[in-house]
């Protein structure tokens, strides 16, 4: 495979052909052969971490065509800026200010601040309001959840430079939320509290209408009991008070709250009327009760535990002991730093007598295993997965070789879906693709090594023909292919002769459901009609041309759609039971290796598919090779080589007249008329991003085409609509105001038969 190399700069990069065994510290030695940079200056860096010598490329999961940072050490003797910079530290002037010095003046600023916070009133002196007096019991705001809470004045103040006569709004209260006693007082502005509600809504009346109240609602969970918030009642649905209500909800403080409209309000008998405050002189002996009377009960919230709705009677390993579930003696729970959980110190095992002391503890399940920790210097653990792997149990020193097989996909097909029968849209008989990975990524056989793609309950979608069978016969328009299995595989072995029989399982039965004719694992089957079986994609690879003329020289082609003829055990040349399928060409386009398909690949301009940056690793490989020579006569070989031959693609006629209707996109077809000179890959690729659902990431199908030349699916739009009936109005890719009725005027026909013939078949399952 080939990794590239960049410094931080930018200013060297290269591109080296490298084995994933290949060590970082060989690595090395190639980047300072490459670049000129010397070993010892280079720090290497990948997904964040710093490569060390004794370790390989496998060890940090680098991947095809991946980028390594490479930092180049500074040599600080010869850097002219880092002597500049220490003879700037020396001539310091003789009254500027030492570190240590700074950090002194600025702790002593912080004392002076924190002696004089509100907290201890040094700016603060008592202070007399006209409605609330210390002792009261009041509804507060708490700006952090933006609701009222049941609260206690505990102190009344104001400025220390204010002089009587003052306005209210210049006093400053001091509250503690009676469900957070714990958490201390919190400063609050006279806008800010209001006397506790006396008055619940028994009887709805239309009067109700418009009138603020203050209600429970949950503004994440509608459906669930929430916080206390005022709201607006907007309107009513039925007769009785226990059916739905539509508010408007207010969250926040009064001067700068956000308002949550068409609010479906569930706790309707919960609504009450809010107070106004009075002044303490008009106050009645009721109402000097209310005002100084801790309520009994709280008003219900938000519970804050889930499971067991806060109740203390309820064991609840949530809330309480995570081991015996008890909520007793809570000053004896200690809490995980990792999992939050709660223990009680007895639970544990080995129980803790005291409470620990650390300011992080860990339960048993998250403490980490000091074996476990690397030290500097120490060698990297593998991850379960790795080390189940064969070759971190290998001792061979075997390098892996520089093969695309192990380097990992670097992108999916998702224009048909992976158990798709059929032709891949837009992938022509006769392409070529020089590695199995690159047919992996284009959809036409998915497995990296295995010969057959298959799920054993619903057949088989695609076979390579390789050659790794001595019993396999090629007769090009048809041949007899044998089945998997039966090979001793263990350790690293890619192929192996034959040691037992094969059974009819797995790939091997999922092949013989492509044939149409009834399954029989002992003897087997011939279809009666053999054109109405599942069809098959058929890829020839060059390792097959020492058994077969018609495999390519290079690479993997594709070759169309074949047909399961008949499946059958047979004793194979190597004495074992092995299963043979016969398979006969089923595809309306010429065959590769005949007269008219030669013509019609180089009419399509069909031609090697290389991985991503491919071409440019090579380049660069020869361009080293001819370095180290040194040789005029490679150079001159080098720049005798042709020019790769572009060959110009011409859009199907049976489109044209729909390329004329689809007025929408007819900058696009322009674009796309002129991008026919790169060939047909580069066309179809073109179309498939500029024709991509942004709703489900696939290429649209039934298109709508909206007036900001935007299109989507249907069905995609429909969806997005409905999440949101009542205001989701716009385009989904730029917001643009739209008429909901686009559903039902505006599909675009043209567009959808453009695409069912450039990529016949991708329309399945949609």
């Amino acid at each position: 495979m080939y990794v590239k190399i960049k410094s931080l700069d930018g200013s060297k990069n290269c591109v080296l052909v490298l084995s994933k065994r290949t060590t970082i510290g060989d690595m090395k030695t190639q980047i300072e052969e490459t670049l000129e940079v010397p070993v010892a200056k280079q720090r290497l860096f990948y997904k964040g971490k710093q490569l060390e010598d004794e370790y390989m490329l496998f060890d940090y999961d680098v991947k095809l065509n991946d980028v390594i940072q490479l930092m180049i050490k500074a040599d600080i003797d010869k850097d002219p800026q880092c002597k500049s910079d220490a003879s700037s530290k020396e001539n310091v002037e003789p009254n500027a200010q030492k570190p240590s010095e700074i950090a002194e003046a600025t702790s002593s600023t912080l004392n002076e601040s924190n002696s004089e916070s509100a907290e201890d009133y040094v700016d603060l002196k008592p202070a007399t309001s006209k409605y609330y007096k210390v002792g009261d019991y009041v509804d507060a705001i708490m700006a952090s959840e933006g609701a009222w809470f049941e609260s206690k004045i505990t102190h009344i103040l104001i400025d220390i430079n204010k002089e009587e006569p003052y306005n209210e709004d210049d006093i400053s209260f001091k509250v503690i939320y009676l469900k957070y006693k714990d958490d201390g007082s919190t400063t609050l502005k006279c806008d800010d509290i209001r006397p506790l509600p006396t008055h619940l809504i028994t009887e709805f009346t239309e009067d109700l209408i418009g009138v603020r109240v203050m209600g429970n609602y949950n503004t994440e969970e509608p459906r669930d009991r929430g916080y206390w918030h005022d709201m607006v009642i907007e309107k009513k649905h039925g007769r009785r008070l226990n059916t739905d209500i539509t508010a408007t909800v207010f969250i926040g403080k009064k001067n700068s709250e956000t308002r949550l409209e068409n609010c479906k309000i569930k706790f309707v008998k919960e609504l009450y009327k809010i107070e106004e405050p009075k002044l303490l002189t008009e106050r009645t002996s009721e109402d000097e009760e209310h005002m100084t009377t801790e309520p009994k009960t709280l008003r219900l919230i938000v519970p804050d535990c889930s499971t067991c709705n806060d109740i203390e009677s309820k064991k609840c390993k949530d809330c309480g002991c995570s081991i015996c579930a008890g909520k007793t003696s809570p000053d004896k729970l200690i809490v995980c730093e990792e999992c939050q959980h709660y223990f009680h110190i007895w639970c544990l095992k080995p129980p803790l007598e005291t409470i620990p002391e650390d300011d992080e503890w860990f339960c048993p399940g998250c403490k980490r295993d000091t074996s476990e920790v690397i030290a500097p210097g120490q060698k990297l653990k593998d991850s379960k997965k790795k080390a189940r792997m064969a070759s971190s149990k290998s001792t061979s020193t075997r390098d892996w070789g520089k093969g695309m097989a192990c380097v990992g996909r670097t992108k999916i097909c998702t224009i048909v879906p992976s158990d798709h029968f059929g032709p891949i849209p837009g992938i022509e008989v006769g392409q070529t693709f020089l590695y199995r990975v690159q047919a992996s990524e284009a959809g036409v056989h998915r497995p990296h090594v295995s010969g057959i793609h298959g799920r054993e309950d619903v057949g088989a979608f695609s076979l390579v023909l390789s050659g790794g069978y001595e019993d396999d016969v090629d007769d090009g328009d048809s041949f007899l292919y044998t089945g998997s299995g039966g090979r001793d595989l263990s350790g690293n072995r890619r192929t192996n002769v034959q040691s037992s029989d094969q059974t009819l399982t797995r790939m091997n039965k999922a092949l013989a459901k492509n044939c149409n004719a009834r399954l029989d694992d002992e003897k087997g089957n011939e279809a009666a009609d053999w054109k109405k079986g599942k069809p098959v994609r058929v890829m020839r690879n060059a390792n097959a041309a020492k058994h077969s003329k018609y495999a390519p020289k290079e690479g993997n082609r594709y070759d169309g759609i074949y047909k399961v003829v008949k499946y059958y055990p047979v004793k194979g040349s190597s004495n074992f039971i092995v299963w043979r399928y016969q398979l006969r060409r089923d595809d309306p386009a010429p065959a590769p290796w005949t007269v008219e398909g030669k013509k019609r690949i180089k009419d399509l301009g069909l031609q090697m598919i290389y991985p991503e940056g491919y071409e440019e690793a090579q380049a660069a490989k020869e361009a080293n090779k001819s370095l180290k020579r040194k040789g005029s006569d490679d150079k001159s070989t080098t720049e005798a080589k042709a020019k790769k031959v572009k060959h110009e693609y011409t859009l199907p006629s049976s489109i044209q007249e729909h390329i004329k209707n689809d007025i929408a996109h007819s900058s696009v077809w322009d674009e796309i008329k002129e991008l026919c000179k790169e060939g047909q890959k580069q066309v179809l690729e073109f179309i498939q991003e500029k024709f991509l659902c942004i709703i489900c990431q696939e290429l649209v199908f039934k298109p709508v085409t909206l007036d900001c030349v935007h299109s989507f699916c249907h069905d995609c739009l429909r969806r997005a609509f409905k999440i949101d009936s009542e205001s989701c109005n716009s385009c989904p890719y730029c917001r643009k105001e739209i008429d909901k009725s686009v559903l039902e005027t505006q599909s675009n026909e043209s567009l959808q038969n453009i695409l069912n013939v450039l990529f016949p078949g991708y329309t399945n399952g949609r």
